[in-house]
């Protein structure tokens, strides 16, 4: 059980998992000031408690968001297609590894209701964009994807289907078990 208290950064509006090479997940907390570590998770029980406490703790929070190991090296030939607004957090908290990033315009709540669905139009923009690029991965990593995955699995059907190889931040947390 997660006992931590993180009422000392109340106004945390943004919920950050990022995926470590030994498949721990580091939780950071992002406020107007910058990111703040709050936990290490190893299982997908602990993550599934510290979410819920946060979510509870945190009536602002607004988003939740795994991002997968991309140390490896082949990662650096990845597309990495993100929530359309959030292009600068990746290219920040990614910046030691190159990236080309495309925005798809979608939104899903952090209670998981679509409140902006993933269009056909969207879907045939980040196509036309990844057909120009020579680069045959990518990693989907959509907001709130840990609570909804329909849009991620959605984009992965067509991707795989065009011959692309596909991983979503939503399967990292799926098959994170301890």
């Amino acid at each position: 059980m997660i006992t931590k208290n993180y009422s000392k950064n109340s106004f945390i509006r943004d919920l950050i998992l990022i995926e470590e090479p030994t498949r721990k997940l580091k939780c950071y907390g992002l406020n107007k000031e910058g990111k703040i570590l709050l936990e290490v998770i190893n299982t997908k029980k602990d993550c599934e408690e510290v979410i819920e406490l946060l979510m509870s703790q945190y009536r602002r929070l607004r988003n939740i968001l795994i991002i997968p190991n991309l140390k490896n090296k082949e990662y650096s030939e990845n597309i990495l297609v993100v929530s359309k607004g959030f292009r600068d957090l990746f290219v920040e908290m990614l910046a030691h590894i190159p990236q080309h990033v495309i925005e798809v315009d979608e939104v899903i709540n952090r209670k998981g209701l679509v409140k902006k669905p993933l269009k056909e139009n969207e879907i045939n923009k980040m196509l036309r964009e990844v057909f120009r690029s020579t680069k045959k991965q990518l990693v989907i990593t959509l907001f709130n994807s840990i609570i909804n995955p329909l849009h991620e699995k959605n984009m992965e059907n067509v991707l795989t289907t065009a011959g692309y190889r596909v991983e979503i931040s939503s399967n990292i947390f799926y098959q994170n078990k301890g």
